[in-house]
């Protein structure tokens, strides 16, 4: 655990994320003590400077300290040692066109993630994972290598603390975080006038060649992660029909997905309960989407999830998981608008299992809601 004290006997000692953000300006944990680009309207810009120039370097400013917030945040909750298991499911079309999503792989993982040292600008998140199938040989050798490859690995091995904006696609609400790559990368990224938000363009390199999609659900000492894959949208693709493919509206399609349960070390058998419940998840309390092409999942473990079975180049899309701890439900909602990697938001939506019933969802006009 990271101390909230310090001392000279300890010069390695990093601030928590809520001491450096909380704290009152100018004291040992105060935000001044931490932020290289000092907020106050009254701080002495260069003489000389435009109006728009000024407004410009607040905007970075705020970037930075957001950077500075979300990386440590991401520290505090997050890091750790984890020990769990993962479930590989994978989509697949009979003869006669029925879907069917199927568990092809399981068995035992662990994941490590480490911050870098703390700086004024945050800390990087280093990740690494390991796991080992519970499947013979022969199994292993029909397993579907494309999806192993992909979705039996860290989304990314290492993210800087200016990763964690929602244009870079990675960001952390409360308990729950969401990472996203996509391959290759979106050349408009690299222009500044570029919005996340804007429609893209067709083009030899783009739509991706493959989207991974990661959320993260922490309940205490257990959490819950799901990694989406989605490929280039080609013939041999089983998540949408013939006539869905021909129809111009989608540009990806989903080639499966891996569920991960995991605990911290040292974490206890009744804390783990969550996790080896065989009841199936809850389902979906606020669905951001509904009809086609989407599949909602109550899994054992109190999981369930909602995501597409196709994504378009640009327009709303939300993949979802939700996890009831023991005192609460998590709803955890990645929204995208485009294929560029940027997300439009992470919601994270938490109610008490018991409250349900007596408090559905709020009616928000669907615009506003998506």
């Amino acid at each position: 655990m990271l101390s909230s004290s310090n001392s000279d006997e300890s010069p390695t000692w990093q601030p928590d994320a809520r001491d450096f953000n909380d704290g009152p300006l100018g004291t040992a944990i105060g935000g001044a003590q931490y932020d290289e680009f000092p907020m106050n309207p009254m701080d002495a810009y260069p003489t000389g400077m435009e109006d728009e120039e000024v407004l410009e370097q607040m905007r970075e400013e705020r970037q930075i300290s957001n950077d500075l917030w979300q990386s440590t945040l991401f520290r505090d909750q997050q890091c750790g040692e984890w020990i769990g298991s993962y479930e590989l499911f994978e989509l697949k079309r009979s003869e006669t066109g029925d879907l069917s999503i199927g568990c092809t792989d399981r068995g035992g993982c662990q994941a490590t993630m480490e911050s870098g040292e703390f700086s004024m600008k945050g800390v990087s998140i280093s990740t690494k994972e390991s796991y080992n199938s519970q499947i013979g040989p022969k199994e292993a050798a029909l397993l579907p290598s494309k999806l192993s490859k992909l979705l039996l690995q860290p989304t990314k091995s290492v993210f800087q603390p200016a990763e964690f904006r929602t244009q870079e696609g990675n960001t952390i609400v409360g308990n729950t975080f969401t990472w996203g790559r996509v391959d290759p990368v979106y050349s408009g990224r690299g222009d500044e006038k570029w919005d996340p938000l804007d429609i893209i363009e067709a083009s030899s390199d783009y739509p991706p060649d493959i989207y991974v999609a990661e959320l993260g659900i922490k309940d205490g000492a257990v959490r819950t992660r799901v990694r989406f894959a989605f490929s280039k949208l080609d013939e041999s693709g089983p998540a949408l029909t013939q006539a869905e493919r021909e129809s111009g509206e989608y540009a990806m399609q989903l080639l499966g997905f891996v569920i991960v349960r995991e605990a911290g070390k040292d974490t206890s058998p009744p804390e783990m309960q969550p996790l080896l419940d065989p009841r199936a998840g809850p389902g979906i309390y606020d669905p951001q989407m509904e009809g086609e092409p989407y599949v909602q999942l109550n899994m054992p473990g109190r999981l369930s999830l909602l995501f597409p079975r196709g994504l378009p180049l640009n327009g709303r899309s939300v993949m979802t998981i939700e996890f009831e701890g023991d005192t609460m439900r998590y709803q955890a909602d990645r929204k995208i608008v485009n294929l560029s990697g940027a997300i439009r938001t992470l919601e994270l939506t938490e109610i008490r299992p018991t409250d349900v019933e007596n408090y559905p969802p709020p009616f928000v006009e669907v615009g506003l809601l998506k």
